[in-house]
């Protein structure tokens, strides 16, 4: 674990700029007029097309520059990552924010490293301990809890809800991926081929689904966009490179681990924001970390 307590910088730089994309989400769909009201601007299809669209420009770069490491045998698994470590859940998380606060995005973020060890252990064939299962048992507790909580649990938000967990499944399946079969490859090619990937089909969304109409005539329309970049360029392109290479050195579950820090900066940022937070949130939120805890502790030597 030495090398995990000396990227202690990058785990904290990670934990802000992610544990800060759901507000920056938040603020790409909708904006804030005189009076303070809240407006629409962007749909959420067109949020994360965005966001995909500006980071795989920005590593557009790097791909030429490590063309050497686009392989026949590893083309696959830079699919699998692009997929389901940056396009799926990019899309999941802009429509559940639809109808989620972003702090409650934030904490059931935190399941990633639950499906992380049920990923690992069921497609990778990896070991789990017994302290593991039950960790993962009280973090899906947790999370059964905190989705029935009032203000999530209608029957419309609980479906919303479904599509952070089904994120954090997706997110488990590329980080083992990472671990496991791209273990040598440089985080920059990881990042840049695996955003071309699920960049590409977006620039089509953007250019088909009215998204430069918003730029040209809605009022807030560049002030949303700002947002996204900022997402796009700090969040997913250097987020991605950081945290591939974390992942490399540590392995999956403790990279997964990260998430302890980020319900915390995206709670911060919705209390900022208005949104409530009340102490059986706070409850289940703990829940869950505990499991995340339990799922992460190593046995005695």
């Amino acid at each position: 674990m030495k090398g995990y307590w000396r990227s202690l910088p990058v785990i904290v730089f990670l934990a802000i700029i992610w544990g800060s994309s759901f507000i920056l989400m938040k603020r790409g769909l909708f904006a804030f007029d005189a009076n303070g009201v809240q407006v629409p601007v962007f749909s959420p299809n067109q949020v994360a097309a965005l966001r995909l669209g500006i980071a795989s420009l920005v590593m557009l770069p790097f791909a030429f520059i490590f063309k050497s490491w686009l392989k026949r045998e590893l083309i696959w698994w830079y699919i699998v990552v692009g997929l389901l470590g940056s396009g799926i859940p990019a899309f999941l998380f802009t429509n559940s924010q639809m109808f989620l606060h972003s702090s409650m995005s934030g904490i059931l973020n935190a399941l990633t490293p639950l499906f992380t060890l049920i990923v690992g252990y069921f497609v990778f064939k990896k070991s789990v301990r017994k302290m593991q299962i039950v960790g993962v048992t009280l973090g899906l507790i947790g999370a059964a809890c905190l989705i029935s909580l009032r203000g999530l649990g209608d029957s419309k938000n609980m479906a919303y809800s479904m599509l952070i967990v089904l994120a954090t499944i997706s997110y488990g399946f590329s980080v083992n991926t990472i671990h496991s079969k791209l273990h040598g490859v440089p985080s920059f090619a990881i990042s840049a081929f695996s955003l071309l990937v699920a960049g590409i089909p977006c620039w089509i969304l953007i250019g088909t689904d009215g998204t430069f109409e918003i730029l040209q005539t809605n009022t807030y329309g560049w002030r949303c966009l700002g947002f996204i970049a900022t997402l796009a360029i700090l969040g997913t392109a250097l987020g991605n490179i950081l945290f591939f290479r974390f992942t490399q050195k540590v392995g999956a579950l403790a990279a997964s681990s990260i998430t302890y820090l980020i319900p915390v900066v995206a709670i911060i940022w919705g209390v900022y924001d208005g949104e409530p937070f009340t102490w059986l949130h706070g409850a289940f939120a703990g829940i869950i970390l505990t499991g995340i805890y339990l799922v992460n502790k190593q046995p005695k030597a």
